[in-house]
């Protein structure tokens, strides 16, 4: 809208208002005393209109046409409502003017302005916020994995070593009971020191395998942390307001 088209709403409705009679009364009677009021109410919301102050000139106009049932006063309400970005109440106020004031002289453009509000109405399409369904955890199945590779660790460390003891006992009593030239290998088996050496060998891995195990459980449990799982933001096309 331009300039021209508030310059002429405005004349308009002054020019309404400005025909207040009292040819046959003195004193102001409750209706005079209203119109007063309502003009008062007008031209102060024309003045904080043109300075900007949006909400007081709505303020002024709505008491004027509370006032004066003057219709022409939509316009200035649609007006208002337009510059604080307020569509659907700007588009009730402007068809409101233009059916109570259908032979006013800014009809087409009122009904131009009226129709870019309606197309930016259509167009606007709500912020859709998508998010993706929570990752499954594993932190329990983690967490067991871990413990009992924990466990292995611990039980087949120990026993290793006295696993080794024992080997390490068993063929020294062999070295003494047999001398120099050493036992014979059927002795030497039926010791049982050869099983002692074969079960420490086998604790010895089972700790090692265990405790990388555990290791790796422990770094997986505590780096599988609960996420809500990416969220993406679509948003509708932009609308550009056209200002009077």
């Amino acid at each position: 809208m331009t300039h021209r088209m508030c310059a002429v709403c405005l004349a308009v409705a002054l020019a309404t208002m400005g025909g207040v009679g009292s040819a046959h009364a003195q004193a102001a009677s409750e209706a005079e005393v209203r119109d007063l009021e309502a003009r008062a109410r007008f031209e102060s919301g024309r003045l904080a209109f043109e300075a900007g102050r949006y909400e007081e000139a709505l303020a002024d106009f709505e008491r004027s046409y509370e006032l004066s049932g003057r219709s022409v006063i939509h316009f200035n309400i649609g007006l208002v409502h337009d510059r604080l970005r307020r569509d659907e109440e700007a588009i009730a106020a402007f068809e409101r003017y233009l059916e109570q004031v259908p032979d006013s002289p800014n009809r087409a453009e009122v009904e131009a302005r009226v129709a870019v509000l309606r197309a930016q109405r259509a167009e606007r399409i709500p912020v859709e916020v998508v998010v993706a369904p929570a990752a499954p955890s594993h932190r329990i199945e983690y967490e067991v994995w871990a413990w009992v590779s924990t466990a292995l660790t611990v039980a087949a460390a120990p026993l290793a070593g006295v696993l080794w003891a024992l080997a390490n006992d068993e063929y020294a009593r062999l070295d003494a009971q047999c001398g120099e030239s050493g036992c014979a290998r059927t002795a030497i088996e039926a010791s049982g020191a050869p099983a002692l050496v074969d079960g420490t060998n086998a604790m010895l891995v089972t700790a090692i395998v265990a405790g990388v195990s555990a290791v790796t459980a422990w770094t997986l449990y505590f780096v599988d942390t609960p996420s809500s799982g990416p969220a993406s933001v679509r948003l509708g096309p932009g609308t550009l307001r056209v200002t009077f």
